[in-house]
């Protein structure tokens, strides 16, 4: 109760930036809500669940009920005070606080006096709340002498403490579902703009607690660093007025699990492919021949993909301390231009909480496994094999209004590389992955012999990569390069890129503000990336980050920098197993990538921790 009545204060509080939340949809926040507030609430006082549960004599024992007394008040009293703080806090973050809070140390302290002079009704209103707890506990205390003297049977308290335990890890974990909730998971509920309104700040910190922070360098002045990397742009019409009067297209992003460029037709002459039918379609498309992948991890990949947030610190921003930063993410800016938007993935429900993060970034239906209710198709493992969940897909996009957006992300070739009884003739190849990416390209065929059929086909663009790469048996480029070299290709049924190339540097994070252009968005906005269609700056830049040290690469140059220093520079292009280290023997250039990497890890950094992915 005390956790609602803040949910609504706190809504009444900032009325002006919760203004499209009506009281009826306040009312359905604050039902969902619960099962956060449970969450919290069982975290908070596990320890005191515990103690009071313990199947022992002692407590009986007058002093250690007063003990437990005393954890209870502190413990509350705490995770109430972080809830009142972000009363004022959220005004400059506009999310809920995380353990952030606790780096500023003394610098807090010294400014609470000041915070308890300025907003004394914040103080004032905690302490009634606090009053309603101890009233709260009070009502639970025994009354008399006689309810203190009591032989606990020992047999019932062992069950009690079994089952008490029991129920309060399945609060903390918010359900019986296949992960526990996290503020993401918000996003399945609400809107981003939202989920502050939803969750609660106890919540926020306990799951940001073993999340790393960033810290905001100072490589640049402010001036250096706008005169170096811009995440905002204008949006304008690049294609002129005939494909503005024009059908708005369809957007179709296939998100291939651990597709590596190695596999593919776009590998060294001497690999084998294993993806025929890809290799006939780049034929027919625009194929991005040095393309990589921001990430190494799935849940890396994602972000990058529909949202254009790279990857430059160690947590995955899906499970960072920022995931419940406010984010666009392509789903939500092509809803402006009213595209219907669905994502569609085959693994079990809540799989790296990509439900959530896809809703977070706009995609309004999402279809797993669960959707496609038929368990005859599970791999045993990850969910649905792609086969029959691409067919499923494309019935199911069917039934879109266009213009849409589609994404899907297939799981088959994934460890352990299960796949069905009757699809088992693909060929072995050197390494296990190698059959089951013959599977999903043969899976991605019938796909779009479904495809054919339907009537959005024509207009729509295909553009199919990889989430990241998959395991390599190549020896002819370092990890730092093969390790994230994706294929990346568009294709569009009316023969617009039939047999193109794009040879310049390309990321993932560039997908983004690349489809933006494609389909004329006028608006403005805030990304990472830089489109394909924008070739007029003489360089292009993929960047990463990987055991603790920074890359940057150019259309010849690779730069490794510590956070400090460069520490590798190499002309890649000749040199793919980065043999020779020319750092500090072609000072013009790597100054260059070192200047512009700082303005990136600086920019991102900032924004991050500003929470300034949106305008």
């Amino acid at each position: 109760m005390l956790y609602t009545l803040i949910r609504i204060l706190f809504y009444a509080y900032y009325a002006d930036f919760f203004a499209e939340v009506s009281l009826g949809q306040l009312l359905k926040i604050s039902v969902h809500g619960l099962r956060f507030d449970l969450s919290a609430i069982f975290y908070v006082n596990a320890l005191f669940i515990l103690l009071h549960l313990l199947p022992l004599p002692i407590r009986a024992a007058k002093g250690y009920q007063k003990l437990l007394q005393g954890l209870f008040y502190l413990t509350n009293i705490i995770a109430l005070t972080f809830m009142f703080a972000d009363f004022e806090y959220f005004q400059f973050i506009h999310k809920r606080s995380d353990s952030a809070i606790f780096s500023y140390g003394f610098d807090l302290w010294k400014l609470l006096p000041q915070l308890l002079t300025d907003f004394w009704y914040l103080p004032f209103i905690g302490v009634l709340l606090i009053f309603l707890l101890h009233k709260s506990y009070q009502a639970t205390n025994p009354k008399t002498a006689e309810q203190w003297q009591f032989k606990p049977h020992i047999p019932t308290q062992v069950v009690l403490f079994v089952l008490g335990i029991g129920l309060t890890i399945l609060a903390m974990r918010g359900g019986l579902q296949l992960k526990p909730i996290k503020p993401i998971t918000a996003a399945q509920y609400v809107p981003v703009s939202q989920i502050a309104l939803l969750i609660n700040t106890p919540f926020n910190i306990i799951h940001s607690w073993q999340r790393k922070h960033l810290q905001v360098p100072n490589y640049l002045s402010d001036n250096d660093l706008a005169a170096n990397f811009n995440i905002r742009h204008s949006g304008k019409m690049i294609f002129g007025s005939d494909k503005e009067n024009q059908t708005p297209p369809n957007v179709v992003l296939i998100i291939v699990e651990s597709l590596s460029k190695e596999y593919t037709g776009l590998g060294y002459l001497h690999d084998p492919s294993y993806t025929p039918f890809l290799d006939s379609l780049m034929e027919q498309s625009l194929t991005f021949t040095n393309a990589y992948a921001n990430g190494r991890q799935s849940n890396q990949g994602i972000p990058a993909i529909l949202a254009g947030i790279p990857v430059l610190m160690a947590d995955p921003y899906i499970v960072s301390s920022y995931q419940s930063n406010r984010v666009e993410g392509i789903g939500n800016l092509l809803k402006k231009m009213d595209y219907t938007t669905a994502f569609f993935h085959g693994a079990n429900n809540g799989s790296f909480n990509f439900d959530g993060f896809t809703k977070a970034v706009g995609f309004d239906a999402y279809y797993g496994r669960n959707e496609y209710a038929n368990d005859e198709d599970f791999d045993g493992n990850w969910g649905i094999f792609d086969e029959p969940f691409l067919q499923f897909t494309a019935t199911k996009m069917n039934e879109l209004k266009e213009p849409f957006l589609a994404g899907i992300f297939t799981l088959s070739s994934h460890h352990p590389y299960t796949l069905p009884d009757d699809n088992n003739n693909f060929p072995e190849g050197e390494i296990p992955i190698h059959k089951t990416i013959g599977y999903a390209d043969d899976a991605l065929n019938h796909f779009f012999d479904a495809a054919k059929e339907m009537p959005w086909y024509n207009n729509t663009l295909f553009i199919i990569t990889a989430d990241h790469t998959g395991p390599t048996n190549a020896d002819y480029e370092s990890a730092r390069i093969a390790g994230y070299a994706v294929p990346v290709l568009f294709f569009k049924p009316d023969s617009t890129y039939n047999g193109l190339t794009f040879e310049q540097p390309f990321q993932h994070s560039d997908l983004l503000p690349t489809i933006l252009d494609y389909t004329n968005y006028p608006n403005s906005y805030t990304a990472f990336g830089q489109s394909a269609y924008k070739t007029k700056n003489p360089h292009r830049y993929v960047y990463s980050y990987l055991e603790n040290v920074y890359q940057i690469m150019d259309e010849k140059y690779l730069l490794f920098f510590d956070g400090t220093k460069t520490v590798g520079f190499y002309i890649y292009r000749n040199d793919p197993l980065l043999e020779i280290n020319l750092m500090g023997q072609l000072p013009v250039d790597q100054m260059r990538l070192e200047t512009q990497l700082k303005a990136i890890i600086q920019t991102h950094h900032q924004t991050l921790v500003g929470n300034g992915l949106v305008e």
